[in-house]
């Protein structure tokens, strides 16, 4: 086994090494603490900057780690101005990448502080996790654009179950969805798990219309998005709905708040939670505990996007000690 300083040293070997293994001191420099070791591969694998390096001699050396990956590895920078949504997805297809076709999640562990992004960050099959207490601050600062996406597969294929916990979603512009969570003609996703996870604004500078929007493909697929379970949620200042579930079958929400709606009211109060069986399909399984809304909560059990029709569907609803403010 040979060490190599940085990436760059790395990527210098050629094919006079014969090891099978590197240590590697950091990803820019010596010592930056974001290094490993890496093990020979391939020839085919591409190089992502973060835990494939391709050498030389068009060797891929794959880090050895497991199920958790580091964003900086991928070069994650704590600083004002600096796009670290690359570094986050690049992360997250990774942690995806390790434990496709089974049934947990690879973990994506963000460090706390104020983590800024500009484009959204794809948590689909990964466990996206932040530090106690909401210590960790994903700040979306420009404009259009959800926050994060959950959807069914990446690179086509199907993934598993999706965690975001632990942190806070805020926007400094005006934004679509803080955690979008989407099927398609083909596949949803399946066992989707937000959890102690805050959602705002920052200061008067813009704000998300939905806080939670999740919702299938009614036209295309009859399936619906399966078990979403919502623990420990705070919405604040949104401008539309704070939580939307459409065509979903076991939601579950407990501890779940919701403050401050902004604009759009219905019936004359602010919106706050709407859930509506669609495609000739129930509102299966809604489960409300411990819940309180600033607004208004609007559970609609008929059809609004139905293909055959039918526009009287019910469904199971369950709410136990939530609270509508008037």
């Amino acid at each position: 086994m040979i060490e190599a300083r940085n990436y760059a040293e790395l990527r210098s070997i050629d094919s006079s090494y014969i090891g099978y293994t590197v240590a590697v001191a950091g990803r820019l420099v010596n010592g930056d603490g974001h290094g490993g070791m890496f093990a020979r591969s391939d020839t085919a694998s591409p190089d992502n900057d973060g835990t494939v390096i391709v050498d030389a001699a068009g060797r891929a050396w794959h880090r050895v780690h497991d199920s958790v990956v580091d964003p900086a590895w991928f070069g994650l920078k704590m600083q004002a101005g600096y796009d670290n949504a690359p570094a986050i997805n690049a992360a997250c297809a990774e942690a995806a990448r390790a434990v496709i076709h089974m049934p947990v999640s690879g973990k994506v562990q963000l460090p706390e502080g104020v983590i800024e992004i500009h484009s959204p960050i794809d948590a689909s099959g990964c466990d996206l996790a932040g530090g106690s207490s909401f210590d960790s601050l994903l700040w979306k600062t420009t404009a259009a654009g959800n926050g994060i996406n959950i959807t069914p597969y990446r690179d086509g294929i199907y993934c598993g179950p999706s965690k975001v916990r632990d942190l806070a979603v805020m926007t400094g512009a005006q934004n679509n969805t803080a955690i979008s969570i989407y099927g398609d003609a083909d596949y949803v996703p399946d066992n989707c798990v937000i959890r102690n996870v805050r959602i705002s604004r920052h200061g008067g500078s813009g704000q998300w219309t939905y806080g939670i929007y999740a919702a299938g493909a009614p036209r295309t697929n009859p399936d619906g998005i399966r078990k979403i379970t919502c623990e420990n949620v705070e919405v604040f200042s949104n401008h539309d709905w704070a939580y939307v579930f459409s065509h979903c079958h076991g939601v579950e929400m407990l501890n779940c708040n919701s403050f401050g709606a902004q604009a759009s009211t219905w019936n004359g109060k602010p919106r706050s939670l709407y859930a509506a069986g669609v495609q000739g399909r129930e509102i299966y399984n809604l489960d409300i505990v411990s819940c309180k809304f600033d607004g208004h909560a609007k559970i609609q059990r008929a059809v609004h996007y139905s293909i055959d029709g039918t526009t009287a569907i019910y469904g199971d609803l369950d709410i136990v000690h939530s609270t509508v403010k008037p």
